[in-house]
Order: structure tokens, then sequence, then C-alpha cells
């Protein structure tokens, strides 16, 4: 029962934390029958989370045995059916534990259970694949084997692919890869095990790959990042239609990606160029302090289309709402961030820490605001209405102060045109300049190297 509440519980918060969340290949998903999921690790526990909330079956995972050592946590971990896994290199001691993990896991997948393993072996915060451990094959095979190979037991690939997974209101995106199914490899496993074991994680590290926006090389990621605003602010000139914008940050970004790598080999002097380019824009930028809006990727195009009328009423109509609901989510927020910066060592928790936290404190201002309207007023009805209401409330809050932001660095950038025209200028024609620069780059690499089509087919995605 505690399973299920907290599965709800930050299933909630999930929805509330991302302002976009997108599903694909939802019919990947094994409802029954043996399964091991193997999704890549961005984000320290943020991501168990995530692929548990959209599993519509209780899943067992495994995660590193140092993590067991309080055994308060150790507890609570167990009640959440999270099963250690101990690594030579920080539980020299007590590897020998591991052959009886292995055996418990053999177990689950003989009762038709479902497995969630992390086959990185480590979360951290690069946009970067790290080797797959061998750990997930070895548990499948060795079930299908003490099983005859009649068990049934299915490996899937999950990517879980974020804009930022540390900012508030940011984009998810869970895309689920082709079930595996361990008995291909059974010739080959009684041939030679260790050589079957690594051809089944090559698979799965294959799957994965096409399944999320990772780098080879961090070297150019903040060139990637950057490209990737470009990109999103004319997806068509890149050959993005509307009939795929559910998934086509992602493709935008794997095109990105791959073009990268593609001109590391055949153009390094047009990647550094670019480079360059893309940090003297970035200072003058930051010089004008106009940063965050000129990067914004969709800011300028939503400036041009929407009625200058509607948006000054929006604005002053919200703002009764804006202040009411800031006002009611204020302490919750400063709390969250404040406490978020104290106890986060590690860059890859900070958005799970910013979840839980969240959850914690934005739970109980809830249920104190509730009770003082209820104790106040005597009205059931209308403090039950007030409580399903207060979280659209902040998050009306949270878009209306971006919106402010975004206008602001309109305006702003309004005012130095003005007074400093040239400068203003350059900024436009520099950005415009860049665009077109990767739009020819990702026309020679997609000529090369990839076939242009209509659709985005189900092979790439």
């Amino acid at each position: 029962m505690l399973y299920s509440f907290l599965k709800f519980a930050l299933g909630y918060a999930i929805k509330n934390y991302f302002r976009e969340i997108q599903l694909r290949n939802e019919d990947r998903i094994p409802l029954v029958g043996p399964v091991i999921f193997l999704p890549n690790h961005r984000s320290a526990f943020m991501d168990p989370i995530v692929v548990a909330a959209y599993l519509k079956r209780r899943v067992h995972f495994l995660a590193r045995g140092e993590s067991f050592k309080n055994p308060v946590v150790a507890k609570i971990l167990n009640v959440l059916s999270v099963i250690p896994i101990y690594r030579k290199a920080f539980s020299p001691n007590e590897m020998h534990k591991n052959e009886e993990v292995f055996q418990y896991c053999f177990k689950l997948l003989e009762e038709n259970g479902a497995l969630v393993i992390f086959p990185e072996g480590v979360s951290q915060t690069k946009p970067m694949l790290m080797p797959l451990k061998t750990g997930s094959a070895r548990i499948a095979l060795g079930a299908e084997e003490k099983n005859d190979f009649k068990l049934g037991v299915t490996l899937v690939p999950v990517g879980i692919n974020y804009t930022n997974p540390h900012h508030f209101q940011g984009k998810l995106f869970l895309n689920f890869g082709r079930p595996i199914a361990a008995s291909d490899y059974m010739e080959a496993y009684r041939n030679d095990p260790f050589k079957a074991v690594q051809d089944l994680t090559n698979q799965v590290e294959s799957e994965l790959k096409r399944r999320t926006t990772l780098m080879n090389d961090n070297r150019w990621a903040e060139l990637v990042e950057m490209t990737e605003k470009i990109v999103q602010s004319d997806p068509k000139r890149f050959g993005i239609g509307d009939n795929e914008a559910h998934v086509g940050w992602f493709m935008a970004r794997k095109d990105i990606l791959a073009s990268v790598e593609y001109f590391k080999v055949k153009k390094p002097d047009l990647l550094q160029s670019l480079e360059l380019r893309v940090q003297q824009y970035l200072a003058l930028t930051d010089r004008l302090k106009l940063t965050q809006g000129i990067l914004n990727p969709l800011y300028k195009k939503q400036i041009k289309t929407v009625n200058p009328v509607l948006l000054v009423l929006y604005f002053l109509f919200g703002l009764p709402l804006f202040v009411a609901g800031a006002l009611l989510h204020l302490l919750p927020f400063l709390l969250s961030t404040a406490l978020a910066k104290k106890i986060v060592q590690r860059p890859d928790f900070t958005g799970s820490v910013l979840l839980i936290l969240g959850l914690i404190l934005f739970t109980i201002n809830g249920f104190t605001l509730t009770w003082l309207i209820f104790h106040y007023t005597g009205n059931g009805l209308f403090a039950g209405i007030f409580f399903f209401l207060l979280p659209t409330s902040g998050i009306f809050a949270f878009q209306y102060f971006s919106g402010l932001q975004r206008l602001r660095y309109d305006l702003r950038l309004q005012s130095i045109g003005k007074r400093k025209q040239g400068l203003a200028k350059k900024v436009y024609d520099e950005r415009e300049s860049l665009l077109q620069i990767f739009k020819k780059a990702h026309e020679e690499y997609l000529n090369n190297f990839r076939t242009v089509t209509t659709n985005i087919s189900d092979s790439e995605v």
C-alpha cells in the first residue's frame, strides 16, 4: 500500500514539475511477464521516479549497495522495492552478496516480476551515455538458463530525455525501445556465455542510444546546447513538421548531435569557427544583459504573433492571480530552493532533491492553508476547492513571472535598439547568421549520412 501511495504522490509531483511530458512507443511496455527495463541515468533518483510513474505495474529497482548503510534509509528502500547491488570500487568486502542478489532477481523474474536496472551503473549530468555494465544481461540470461530458456524474459531500453531535469517546468520525453528477447541468445549463451552477455549488452546500448539525445564527446556540449535553441526557434527550416511536434525537439537535438560528430571528423575548423562565433555572441548578449530573452527559442516568434492588446489584457487581468499564487507558494518555493543548495553535493542530484523537497514542502503548505481556510470559514466545500486549485495557481504564478521576465528583456532590447541601434542590430544579425551557418552544415550532414524523409519513421525514434 505504501508503494502505491508513494507512486501516486511522486507521479503527481512529476506531472507538476515538468511543463510538458511526452511518451512514445507505450505499446512496447510489457504489461505481464518477466521484464527488465533499462533506462539511461541522467538525474540520480529522479530517473527511477519518472520510470515508475509511467509503468502500469509494480517494479523492483537495483541500486548501489552503499545507499543501504544507514539502517533507516535501508528500511525505506526495502519498502520501495529497491534491491542493493554491490560494486567493487565502493563495497569490496560485500561483493559476495551479489550472488544472493542475482538469485533474488531470478526468483522475481520467475514470478513474472519487473526489474528496473540502470545499466550505466552511475548517474551523471553530462549529455553522454557511459559504458554499460553487463549485470542486466547476466541476470536476464542467468534466469533463462536456470529455466531452460523457456521463461520469456524481455529487456526494454528506455530513453529518458530532459530539456533540463534541474529546472522547474522543463520538458520530459520518455522513449521506449523494442523489447529484446533474452531467449534469442540461447545458442550463443550455451556456446560462449561471456560473449553472449557482451553481445546482449551491446544490443541494449545500441537501442538505448537511438532513444536518447546524448553526446559521445562532452567537448562540444555548450555549442550543442546553443545550436539546439537556434533550431527550436525555426523547426520547419530543419524539416520538423507540425505533425511531429511531440518529438520535434528530440529529433532536432539528435540531428544536431550527429552533425557535430560528423563535422568533428570531417570539418573540425568549421566547428571551432562556429564555437568562437557562438562565444562572441553570448558575450555580446551578456554585455547587454539580454541573455535570457535573446536565447529563449520561442519568445520572438510569440511576440510577433500575439496581439499586443491580448498581451496587455493577459498581464493586466492575470496580475491578481499572479500575486495570490505567488504569496501562497512563496515560502515553500524559497525553502525548497535554499535547502536544495545546502543539501546537494553532486550536480546530478539537484533535480531529484528539488522534486522531493518540493513535494514535501508544497504538500505541507497546501494542507496548512486548506486547514486555515476551513478553520476560519467553516465551509468544507470551499476548502476542498481551494486545495485542488492551489497547485494550478502556483504553476500559473511561475509562468506569469517567466512571461514578465521575457517581456522585460524584449522591452530592454527595444530600448537599447533606440540608443545603440548598431549594437542591437548586430545581435539580431549574428543570431540569423548563426542559424544560416548551422542550417548549411546540417544539410551537408544530411546529404552525406541520412536520408531525408517527410515523416519521422519509427526506426529513427
